[in-house]
């Protein structure tokens, strides 16, 4: 009886493994859903604020030095710890800051 490694299953427990197997394929699909709402919701965010805060950078300096490199640089990393915060608030515990 070499052939046959593994003990057979009667087809109540087949159709039990089965239920299972679907059961948690279906809670990993809805998972994955909710990962992908709150990376595209947190992305959204990050861009509106980078837009606000470019938009205010632009309202205050209408010599155009906020369009200098140092500005920008040093504008966008309070957005990222933003965007950090947001992600982890929402309770995954993931960081999405780099959707942005």
């Amino acid at each position: 009886g070499k052939s046959r490694s593994m003990p057979e299953l009667d087809s109540a427990e087949m159709e039990k493994l089965r239920e299972e197997m679907e059961a948690k394929d279906a809670r990993i699909k809805a998972v994955e859903g909710e990962l992908v709402n709150n990376a595209q919701a947190s992305a959204r965010e990050i861009s509106e604020l980078k837009l606000r805060l470019f938009e205010m950078e632009m309202g205050v300096d209408d010599d155009g030095s906020a369009l200098h490199g140092d500005n920008i640089s040093e504008a966008s990393s309070p957005l990222m710890s933003a965007g950090e915060m947001s992600a982890t608030l929402d309770g995954t515990g993931t960081d999405f800051s780099f959707m942005s």
